[in-house]
């Protein structure tokens, strides 16, 4: 499988806890267990995750280019927040990827939909992400 990875930071002061080489080095090993080939590294620095402008995430605008032209098989990322933090933007986008027969997994939450028997990740993004807006972000 080609995966594709995607990686963000959305502060100069993020970057030292949640580095992008940190998230491309998690990102790297787990697609090296699973034999999985890197088709791409997508890395938005200073590009928030609230935004709904394309042309704030020029990479992840990018990274969904390469899974319309059939580039890739699979998404991953460190944490599911580094992919998108409104509900609409991440359904509107996993199914992009689902309509493109993309997997998406996120490592940190432990979410992988590369498997036959995984479940819809719409629904359970949805649900994940439903339990955690009331929560302030520290980050």
């Amino acid at each position: 499988m080609r995966a594709g990875i995607y990686a963000r930071v959305s502060s100069l002061g993020q970057a030292d806890r949640f580095s992008i080489p940190g998230q491309l080095a998690l990102c790297r090993r787990f697609a090296q267990e699973r034999g999985w080939e890197i088709g791409g590294e997508y890395i938005d620095a200073g590009a928030s995750a609230f935004s709904d402008k394309a042309a704030d995430r020029p990479e992840w605008t990018r990274l969904l280019d390469a899974v319309r032209a059939k580039q890739l098989d699979v998404i991953i990322v460190a944490a599911l927040d580094r992919w998108a933090r409104r509900l609409r933007l991440s359904l509107e986008s996993l199914d992009t990827l689902r309509r493109n027969d993309v997997a998406f997994v996120s490592i940190s939450e432990n979410l992988d939909f590369s498997t036959p028997s995984a479940s819809s990740p719409s629904v359970s993004l949805a649900d994940w992400q439903s339990s955690t807006a009331p929560i302030k972000d520290a980050r």
